[in-house]
């Protein structure tokens, strides 16, 4: 049996459930509160500069809970789910060695979310904080290790932090010592800052754009495309001739020497749709 069957049924059954509660939420009565609650928030803030960032935020925030909405009475079929099948999985030792590396390189840029609070592993702080080892954190390790690919083959593949209201401020901290760094570029841009909604309501928790943090949420990697925009951090990596990025969680310490080794590969190999 296949073992995305495992979990069909009990999917279904949180889907059937979602779909009731939203429908009885969904009236146009609900739906003009929404809009005067946003309306509200966005009023709640008074430098101009501001207030124009503030309410692009929530025009986005607005058109996901929108879809979400919409979309939460279409049903899955689980028949256009299905495994890769083996002959388009490439292996890694069986792709072409590359022979313009260098040139590949200067093409990339890495990024690390780097939004996330460290709560189950015992922090109060971003999760990037977090002391590995001999004193090092992981925000340390994934700037070292940019730092030595950048060394080693004399490139310049610039780190890009996508953080969030929760650890901006550490990330600060941290990154601090690098300002001066030869071997590494560290920038940062900030992702959106989206209301929380109530339960039985759908309205947003927070009456006011100062509101406590508890009634924010950071949307992590389904907004890094819209906040790389906004920051306006694509279009100078497309200034520099950046082509790829390469995105993974600031704590995997595991996905930059392998993968940019990998990542070379696959751009070579013929067998892969681009």
């Amino acid at each position: 049996m296949h073992y995305l069957k495992y979990i069909e049924g009990p999917l279904r059954r949180i889907r059937r459930r979602a779909m009731k509660h939203v429908r009885q939420l969904t009236t146009k009565d609900n739906s003009q509160s929404m809009m005067d609650e946003i309306r509200a928030l966005i009023e709640s803030v008074s430098d101009p500069a501001e207030k124009k960032a503030f309410a692009v935020e929530m025009q986005m925030f607005s058109r996901f809970l929108n879809r979400y909405i919409a979309e939460a009475s279409q049903k899955l079929d689980w028949r256009k789910v299905y495994s890769l099948p083996t002959d388009r999985i490439c292996n890694y030792d069986q792709l072409p060695q590359p022979t313009n590396e260098l040139l590949l390189l200067k093409k990339l840029a890495v990024l690390k979310v780097n939004g996330g609070l460290g709560t189950s592993m015992g922090l109060k702080g971003a999760k990037s904080a977090l002391e590995v080892k001999n004193d090092f954190t992981f925000l340390d390790l994934a700037i070292q290790q940019i730092a030595c690919v950048n060394a080693n083959h004399g490139v310049d593949i610039p780190l890009l932090l996508m953080t969030s209201f929760n650890t901006h401020d550490d990330t600060l901290r941290i990154t601090q010592k690098y300002t001066d760094s030869e071997q590494v570029r560290i920038r940062t841009f900030m992702q959106s800052k989206y209301p929380r909604v109530m339960k039985d309501s759908l309205l947003p928790c927070p009456k006011d754009r100062k509101d406590d943090k508890a009634t924010w949420y950071p949307p992590g990697h389904g907004d890094l495309y819209t906040s790389l925009y906004r920051s306006g951090e694509l279009k100078r990596l497309i200034k520099e001739g950046k082509e790829y990025l390469f995105v993974s969680n600031c704590d995997n310490l595991g996905a930059v020497s392998v993968v940019i080794d990998l990542f070379y590969l696959l751009l070579l190999s013929d067998n892969l749709v681009h």
